[in-house]
């Protein structure tokens, strides 16, 4: 079994994600019109890779994953930033990652605090 790492480097956008993530109470569950109080974000792969805002908000909080930023000078050589995308999934997805309120203080008050999300086929583990 193959298991991939998304780092999210430590950036505003990663600490303001936490930050307002910390502050919402209500969360989207994604593809469904569910909800839940279980703080967390979205992990998503569409044209990149990246982490938004689980929370309804008038503009999205979005944090690329290292290497999976379609807009990054290093990724303009499509065909090998399209096999790299293909290995974390050869679909999109949206899923949402529970997140503990000790993870997103320490990411919300720590501007070297980075992120790591560690998966294969059947696990997903959050390390900060």
């Amino acid at each position: 079994m193959v298991k991939n790492i998304l780092e999210f480097k430590a950036s505003e956008e990663l600490r303001e994600l936490a930050k307002q993530t910390l502050e919402k109470e209500k969360f989207q569950i994604p593809y469904t019109k569910r909800t839940t109080s279980k703080k967390g974000f979205f992990l998503v792969k569409d044209e990149g890779v990246y982490l938004m805002n689980a929370f309804s908000s008038d503009k999205n909080i979005v944090c690329y994953a290292k290497g999976y930023d379609p807009n990054d000078s290093e990724n303009l050589e499509f065909d090998l930033f399209w096999e790299k995308m293909q290995l974390v999934s050869p679909d999109d997805f949206a899923e949402f990652i529970p997140m503990d309120i000790d993870q997103l203080v320490r990411v919300s008050h720590n501007i070297k605090q980075s992120l790591s999300i560690e998966f294969d086929e059947s696990s997903l583990i959050v390390f900060v």
